[in-house]
This record gives C-alpha cells, structure tokens and sequence, in this order.
C-alpha cells in the first residue's frame, strides 16, 4: 500500500554518502519497543517542535539486531531510532467486515492487528502526546496530519467513539482526511489498525502557532514490524554491500538519540 507517494530520488552525490555510511566498521542502536506503554511526544526546543518517542516505566525494549533486552537510563528517542513491534498476539480474523469497521480495510476472511488503548501483558500501547507543551504558549491546538504512509496493507487509527469509532487516520476510506486537533497539554492512547504483515512507515507532521514564534512545525516517521518482519538487514548484509560497493571504505553510522530526561507520561 502506497500512501501519497513522493520522490525518493538522491543525488549521486548523497546516494554514495549513505552506502559510505553503511557500518562496516560498527553498526548504530536500534530499539525495539515490544511492550508496556509509551507516547509519541511532541516537545518546544530552541524555538522548533519535535517529534520524537517518550517510553513510560516497564517498558519493554530490546536490541532488534540481537533480539537482548535493551538496558539504557533515558526514556527519549528519535522516530528513526525506534521500531514498534505489532505482535500476532493482536491479530484477529474477520469472517465479514466488522459492521462500521470498513475504514481499516480489512477483507471478508482478512486479519487485523491492533494495537490496543489498555495495558495487554506483552503488547505495545503507544500514545499521542502534548503535555510537554505549555498551554499559555500556544494559540492554537496541535494538528497532527499523516502526510504519507507505506506498507504492504492498510493502516488505520481510531478511538472508541460510541456507535461508530472516531477514526483519525484511514488509508483505505478516502472520505477520511488522516488529520485532527490535539489540545496542548494532552494525553490520549488510539487503537493502530494493520491489514498485512510487514514493514509500515508513517510519517507524521504536526503543526502549532505559538503566541510568539507563529507557526511551527515538525516531521517524523515512525516504523511500525507487523507480524514477524525485520526493519532492516542484517548487520553482517549491510556490510557486505559496503565493502562490495567502496571496497575498504568504512562509515559512521551515528544514532540521533535524544538525550532529555521528562517524567513518564
């Protein structure tokens, strides 16, 4: 599934800087989030809004190229540093549609998986939030948009919303627009639909004015592994493609962890 696709195209130039940066020499941390709750925060910093991972107490995180738990003191990471395990213990299949269910994309004898909003032993719950935000600095609400998705099936957030879910993004309904208001210093957890098993990058913008600075805005994408999929190959592959593409040329691949420390949502 393809979702308001746009030019990947590199320069020569900077195509041959990636392969560069291929760790031959090393490879970076990857986290995988796996269980418990967190958020997907959003921060005011030197006059910008960022995107970024905020990891609650208990979670579970490991080293996704080695599959060992993860051990660190810091609860915050960039988008690109962290990939969101969406287990087969969430998946369901569907006989039928699910009456009002038609936005996930779901088949007649199709799966789901779902991320839920409560705690689920095992499962990832992961939330949107804005209460690193000072409400008396902003004029208007955060607006989060999904500006693209890719993946092998349909992608859907909703919330519970009494007869008919409230659903926020849809890539399979087109009459959802995949944008909505989050007021300033909120917190609120979402179910996360998938219809296939795979690798799903959502990119996320959010936009805010603030009272002095005027409108601000921020872009992040965030990899969700439905099922058993594996975010990137292995690092004894990527090396390979390093040496036999630059011989002897080796690279450093540098993780954009963040390192501020915020009480857990």
């Amino acid at each position: 599934m393809q979702f308001h696709p746009k030019s990947r195209a590199l320069p020569i130039h900077l195509a041959l800087t990636m392969i560069v940066c291929v760790p031959v020499l090393g490879r970076a941390e990857l986290v995988e989030y796996t269980a418990g709750h967190a958020d997907i925060g959003v921060a005011y910093e030197g006059g910008q809004l960022e995107l970024h991972y905020h990891f609650g107490d208990g979670v579970t995180l490991l080293d996704h190229f080695t599959g060992q738990p993860f051990v660190t003191s810091e609860n915050e990471f960039a988008p690109s540093d962290v990939v969101v395990r969406v287990a087969d213990s969430v998946k369901s299949t569907h006989e039928s549609v699910p009456p009002g269910f038609e936005f996930t994309g779901v088949r007649p004898g199709g799966n789901l998986w779902i991320l839920p909003t409560a705690d689920v032993p095992g499962v990832a719950r992961p939330g949107i939030a804005t209460n690193e935000l000072k409400p008396g600095d902003w004029s208007t609400p955060i607006t989060w948009t999904m500006t693209d998705m890719s993946g092998p099936g349909e992608f859907s957030l909703w919330r519970s919303g009494g007869i008919t879910p409230n659903v926020q993004f849809s890539t399979a309904d087109p009459s959802v627009i995949n944008e909505f208001d989050f007021q300033i210093g909120g917190h609120d957890h979402f179910f996360w639909g998938f219809t296939e098993p795979g690798v799903y990058d959502i990119e996320l913008t959010v936009t805010g004015t603030h009272v002095n600075d005027g409108v601000r805005t921020d872009t992040g994408t965030f990899r969700f592994l439905v099922g058993d999929a594996t975010a990137v190959p292995e690092p004894g592959a990527l090396a390979l493609l390093g040496l036999g593409t630059l011989g002897l040329m080796g690279g450093i691949y540098s993780s954009r962890r963040k390192k501020r420390q915020h009480q857990s949502s």
